[in-house]
């Protein structure tokens, strides 16, 4: 196991995250083979005839038939393949967001209804009436009756209209970067054009797409953009300051983010935050180059899709990117 080697993560105190693609795969196959060499062509012919005698010797023999001509060389070798026209690995369908993943061939949004529906007794009557299953009692002065679960709707409305239970989308399936042709590669984060060779550490990357942590995201605004590493893989995210700067409509902590962020109580691994609170359970907010940042809080290695689990100055540890543990 490698060690962390003079990584300390400050919360909210810089986070940099460094590392380098490698290079591309070989090329195609080889050129075909060169063309089979002509043999010699035709024999020699027969001796003349000898000279006639004093009453006129015989004629000579005759001529000698031709030589077989020679066979023709063998055919050029078959012309090595072409290759794939898509390469690299492809960042796993369940940690692409909802645009990445409709984007992904391969990759398949499933959305349903989560949650667990609020009793009727805990509502008050102008609450009891807008819940599915609920109704006011007037012997009781009480909300009564059963709130229809959560997992029973199948309309994003109905879902959000019902006090607790939220739509959420997933993505599922897998995506072989080798399977794409070229117009869907450069649609998925993680492949590229096998003839350009991996993103190169002075190129950048566009939004929604793959990065590392040397590789600056190209202006998708007029704000530019931010890595964003969430545990399981970094793609660039452009920066924000009101909601209509990105085209989910989600800016959150000047970070675009997919909707389902915003309509959130806390922000997510990868999401931008301002404080240590702003994040959900089991992570914490860092400062990466000036922009707050959810991380996933790790003991070990093994706890990171990864591999890399780094301490940082406040005693707790965070997963980063596999190339700081190097």
């Amino acid at each position: 196991m490698n060690n962390v080697s003079a990584i300390v993560i400050a919360v909210v105190v810089g986070l940099t995250a460094c590392s380098s693609n490698d290079s591309g795969g070989a090329a195609g196959g080889d050129n075909g083979g060169g063309a089979g060499e002509l043999p010699f062509f035709g024999g020699s012919g027969g001796e003349s005839g000898g000279s006639g005698g004093a009453n006129g010797g015989a004629g000579g023999a005759v001529g000698g038939s031709g030589g077989v001509a020679g066979a023709g060389g063998a055919a050029g070798g078959q012309g090595g393949s072409s290759g794939p026209v898509c390469s690299g690995t492809a960042l796993q369908c369940v940690y692409m967001t909802s645009s990445e993943c409709q984007l992904s061939n391969g990759c398949k949004p499933d959305s349903q209804c989560e949650g667990t529906a609020m009793d009727c007794f805990a509502l008050y009557q102008s609450e009891c009436y807008a819940q599915e299953g609920c109704y006011w009692s007037s012997a009781s002065s009480s909300c009564a009756g059963s709130s229809k679960s959560c997992s029973s709707f199948s309309d994003p409305t109905a879902c959000g209209s019902q006090m607790k239970c939220k739509w959420k989308t997933t993505c599922s399936g897998a995506v072989l970067c080798t399977s794409l042709d070229k117009a869907q590669c450069s649609q998925v984060p993680g492949c590229y054009q096998s003839a350009d060779g991996p993103p190169k550490t002075h190129e950048c990357s566009n939004m929604d797409q793959a990065c590392t942590g040397s590789t600056t995201c190209c202006p998708g605004s007029s704000s530019g953009g931010t890595c964003v590493y969430n545990g399981h893989g970094a793609v660039c995210r452009p920066n924000c300051s009101v909601a209509n700067d990105c085209a989910s409509l989600c800016c959150r902590n000047g970070i675009c983010g997919d909707l389902e962020q915003c309509n959130s109580t806390c922000a997510g691994p990868g999401t931008g935050c301002s404080t240590p609170s702003d994040c959900c359970a089991g992570a914490t907010c860092l400062n990466l180059n000036n922009k707050g940042l959810c991380a996933v809080l790790c003991t070990s290695n093994s706890d990171c899709p990864g591999g890399c689990c780094a301490p940082t100055s406040s005693s707790k540890k965070v997963c980063v990117p596999s190339e700081m543990c190097q």
